[in-house]
This record gives structure tokens, sequence and C-alpha cells, in this order.
């Protein structure tokens, strides 16, 4: 992950908050997404947002997700967001499946 550019390396070999969010963010998406799609997206939230406050939008939107998908709810106001949330509300939904047919279908 170095390599890619997706974390900047450690400071004194130690690790920052932005670190270890990068790398919560990158061990949900390696589930579903290549490492060069994840780069993309992250460099994209990073653009849009401090890393703190994308960290926390995703990991709220990855907690409604998983929410709504395990009691079978649905998103409304979906014509509110921005491109970038929209998206961001994909990126975690299409995780939020995954889990959902592992854990309840194919039992994992």
């Amino acid at each position: 992950m170095l390599k890619n550019g997706i974390i900047k390396p450690p400071v004194s070999k130690k690790y920052n908050r932005d670190h270890i969010a990068h790398l919560f963010v990158i061990f949900i998406l390696k589930q579903i997404y290549s490492i060069d799609e994840i780069k993309k997206l992250l460099d994209l939230a990073i653009q849009t947002s401090p890393t703190d406050q994308s960290y926390n939008r995703f990991c709220s939107e990855l907690e409604k997700a998983i929410k709504m998908t395990f009691t079978g709810e649905n998103y409304i106001n979906n014509n509110r967001l921005s491109q970038e949330q929209y998206l961001l509300r994909n990126v975690v939904q299409s995780f939020a499946n995954k889990l959902y047919v592992q854990k309840v279908f194919l039992n994992n």
C-alpha cells in the first residue's frame, strides 16, 4: 500500500490517525475493490474533505448501509446528495450487500 501511494510512509516508524483511518477503509474496501480503485476513491474523498471528516462520513455511511441492508430498510432523500455523497453511499452499500450475502446465505 505504501508502494501504491495509498498510504504515506509512517513518521519515525509511527503511524498516525490518518494512517489508521486509511488502513481501516482499505481493509473494508479491499474485499470488493482493487487497490487501484481504492486509491481513486480515497483520493476523491481527500480532495473533497479533510481526512477526519472523510473518515467519519465513511464510518457513518457504512454503519447505516449495514443496518439498512440487514433490516431491509431503504434509503430516502437520494436526490439531495452530492455526486460524492451518492458515490460514497454506493461504495459502502456494495460492502454491506456482500456482507449480507456472506452472512445470511453463505454462512461465512
